[in-house]
């Protein structure tokens, strides 16, 4: 997670594993090979606007079940860590943005203590599904795969626009996912905030 020092104050953050003992450095859960973890911080503006958590994690790429489980624990620690602050949840979820996928379904879903449900703000500002929306890639620059990078938020933030950025340097694309970069703009502050995954 990075963030304009001049602009942003961090208040707090630090580190949870998506596992069955969250706080357990290094933990692996519910059939994951590798140990997985989520970074959060609290910021507060210094133009004066509302303070927000960020969260950005990365799911386990092969066990579905530990993904599931994975979106549980994240839903249940944003409500332990943000409450009801402004929120926003990047990462590389290793499923596709659907509401058939499980782990999407269920960040997605009202939660009973979050209230009302995180936004996918790419699907916010492109409501339309396409066929090359897909952030996978494999470094050969093929846009037809799954949307498995996310930008989620309350409804604290609107999604202004949203765009998967393709490009490619001089010596080939720098990772096999293309990056994600959202405008996100607080309801109740018009200065927007930007927020890139990738």
């Amino acid at each position: 997670v990075f963030y304009k020092t001049y602009k942003f104050d961090r208040i707090d953050g630090g580190n949870f594993w998506l596992s069955p003992n969250p706080q357990h450095v290094g933990s692996r859960g519910w059939g994951e090979w590798f140990p997985r973890m989520v970074t959060g911080v609290k910021l507060r503006p210094r133009d004066g606007g509302q303070p927000f958590c960020w969260f950005n994690t990365h799911f386990a790429a092969f066990a579905s079940h530990a993904r599931t489980e994975s979106a549980r624990l994240l839903q249940t620690e944003i409500s332990n860590i943000a409450g009801n602050m402004p929120c926003i949840v990047t990462g590389d979820f290793n499923a596709n943005a659907d509401p058939q996928t499980a782990a999407y379904a269920v960040l997605t879903a009202t939660h009973p203590l979050l209230g009302e449900a995180l936004t996918d703000a790419f699907r916010a500002t492109h409501p339309v599904r396409v066929r090359d929306e897909g952030t996978r890639h494999d470094f050969n620059g093929h846009r037809d795969g799954d949307r498995i990078d996310w930008i989620l938020s309350n409804p604290a933030f609107q999604a202004v626009s949203v765009t998967i950025d393709r490009g490619r340097g001089l010596l080939g694309y720098p990772s096999d996912h293309f990056p994600v970069e959202a405008v996100l703009r607080p309801v109740t502050v018009t200065a927007p905030a930007l927020a890139r995954n990738g």
